[in-house]
């Protein structure tokens, strides 16, 4: 298997959509492709799950360690032909604008992987060629092995362009694509749309693989991709006997594929289930609850009280239950939209949540185990992202862990007690070792008790 990667020059230069256009070209002509995203990001991945017809996984650096990164690269491309990794805003940018960690460039130079560029070329000309030898020639260990002009007028335009690439770099231009609003997919929340909320998106891709299979150089695109560095990785988990309600609908959605996978390794079989909509499964020995766009269904949530007596009644009882996110404000007891409206929760924990108009966390964290939870001890250190429009109002009354920020700013968060664990946290488990294996533990111990 050959991987490749395709970064751009910037956020907002159609990257994601036109990493979504070549999954479904390289599907349409028969190519079994693998698709991954660079970072902690949910959104992209529903796209590109869709395009490609397998599963998105997450690469990123800062949850893992090379050996992790290879081994999670070779799990999530088992049986395929080709992996496209979609890179993270533009290649350079990361936790450090100095040595690019955490960067597209530096997740491509420790997994060896050629980068392809894509290039907004809309309103300029031979300055695409300026932009192209800046990205070739900062980082000289890092091998730029095409370029992709994106949001060009026509044939013309991209004639124009290339002859300054060629004149003035060495970098192979592997073709364009050009501006079509119409087939554009609609951004929110600093991501994608989620697809349940578009409609004809399968059309949309189609029309977006046979563009691109017009303009751009596919062949050339697969054989400038390198093999995957470590043995093929062709094992496929199989439902163990540990059932697990997994929320999954549209208002709960926000789970890593690697998370899944990881746990079903463990013995998980995942039962899945609509939060808005459903009970909760009968017979199961714990609940995943995770991230997702719960306020913007909340009354639909919130009528389900059939589901809110089911969850106290569970965790009455000591089922193990994880809550991420938007599993954590719907365990609350009330959650005020934008609008001002209160709608009750589960009232599984004590608290109240508010939406904001604004951004509230974005980005990693360091967490501080502060008491005895169901995934790790007090004391003890682990990482993950966070990413809410919302706010608690009150204080935790008995938070999980001090979570804190790459600068270091933070404050106690979450709520643990007994088997339950929900935080504004989310987690990958790739980056906290033992984790998995605790929370299972613990799932199979109740499991026995009854």
């Amino acid at each position: 298997m050959r991987a490749f990667l395709l970064a751009g020059t910037h956020s907002g230069c159609g990257k994601t959509t036109l990493a979504a256009g070549l999954l479904r070209a390289f599907r349409q002509r028969g190519v079994a492709i693998a698709p991954f995203k660079a970072g902690p990001d949910f959104l992209d991945p529903q796209l590109h799950a869709i395009a490609a017809g397998r599963p998105c996984w997450n690469l990123d650096g800062f949850f893992q360690e090379d050996p992790g990164l290879r081994e999670t690269l070779a799990r999530g491309a088992a049986e395929a032909d080709l992996a496209l990794v979609e890179g993270v805003m533009g290649l350079f940018d990361g936790a450090d604008p100095v040595t690019f960690a955490g960067s597209s460039a530096d997740l491509a130079h420790r997994l060896g992987l050629p980068v392809v560029l894509v290039v907004d070329g809309a309103g300029v000309g031979g300055s695409a060629a300026a932009t192209v030898l800046g990205h070739a020639r900062l980082w000289p260990d890092l091998k730029l092995a095409g370029v992709i002009l994106n949001r060009l007028g026509g044939e013309g335009h991209f004639q124009l362009q290339r002859a300054a690439i060629q004149a003035h770099t060495d970098v192979p231009v592997l073709g364009w694509a050009p501006e079509r609003p119409e087939i554009r997919i609609p951004e929110r929340h600093l991501g994608l749309h989620q697809p349940h909320e578009l409609p004809g998106l399968d059309e949309t891709l189609d029309r977006l693989g046979q563009e691109l299979s017009k303009t751009l150089d596919l062949e050339a695109l697969a054989d400038l991709a390198r093999p995957v560095p470590g043995r093929p990785f062709v094992e496929t988990a199989r439902p163990g006997d540990l059932p697990v309600a997994l929320g999954r609908d549209e208002a709960f959605s926000f789970c890593y594929a690697d998370t899944l996978d990881r746990l079903e390794r463990l013995g998980v079989r995942w039962v899945p289930f609509s939060p808005l909509r459903e009970r909760l499964p009968e017979g199961v020995a714990g609940l995943y609850l995770p991230g997702g766009y719960p306020e913007l269904h909340a009354a639909t949530f919130a009528a389900n009280r059939a589901l809110h007596a089911d969850l106290r009644r569970a965790h009455g009882a000591g089922l193990p239950i994880l809550a991420e996110c938007g599993g954590y404000l719907a365990l609350g007891e009330t959650l005020v939209d934008l609008e001002g409206c209160a709608h009750p929760m589960a009232g599984v924990i004590p608290g109240r949540f508010r939406m904001t108009g604004s951004l509230q966390s974005f980005g990693y964290q360091r967490l501080h185990v502060l008491r005895d939870t169901l995934l790790a001890p007090e004391g003890a250190e682990g990482r993950a992202h966070g990413f809410h429009h919302s706010v608690r109002e009150d204080a935790p009354t008995s938070p999980a862990w001090h979570a804190a920020n790459l600068r270091g700013e933070g404050a106690p968060e979450g709520h643990a007690e007994g088997n339950l664990l929900a935080s504004y946290a989310h987690l990958h488990f790739g980056a906290n070792p033992g984790w998995a294996e605790a929370w299972v533990d613990r799932m199979k111990a109740w499991k026995g008790r009854g």
